[in-house]
């Protein structure tokens, strides 16, 4: 997975939205794991309820102002899947994550992956 940011983050902007309730744990995290310097931006927001049906539209929010056409949304939830598609990106679930190919195909997305290295396939097509 970090070869496959590494590489990501020389082509493309990078951006890690997430619902977390301590975004210092989440830093702290990414620099444990040496992941920091693959993202331009780390976005997160606690959710007012986790499993909420409305999380996706937070994460919208937090999103719209840097979203732009041709933006692709890479996630492993409904949530990451349902932001994207209100944003008019493409959208690529992913089953390497928290949830399997029966519940994310529940949501439509675009493309649907089980290993990282398939992603770069869809971002070179997509590009």
């Amino acid at each position: 997975m970090v070869r496959i940011l590494s590489l990501l983050s020389k082509k493309q902007n990078l951006y890690l939205v997430t619902l977390r309730q301590s975004r210092k744990n989440l830093l702290s995290q990414l620099k444990r794991l040496n992941l920091l310097k693959y993202f331009k931006r780390v976005l997160s927001k606690s959710p007012v309820l986790f499993n909420s049906k409305n999380n996706w539209k937070i994460k919208m929010k937090m999103i719209s102002d840097i979203a732009n056409s041709g933006d692709i949304m890479v996630g492993d939830t409904g949530t990451d899947i349902l932001c994207g598609q209100g944003l008019q990106m493409s959208t690529v679930a992913v089953t390497y994550g928290i949830n399997n190919q029966k519940q994310l195909n529940k949501f439509s997305p675009d493309y649907l992956i089980n290993k990282p290295t398939q992603l770069m396939k869809i971002i070179n097509k997509l590009s």
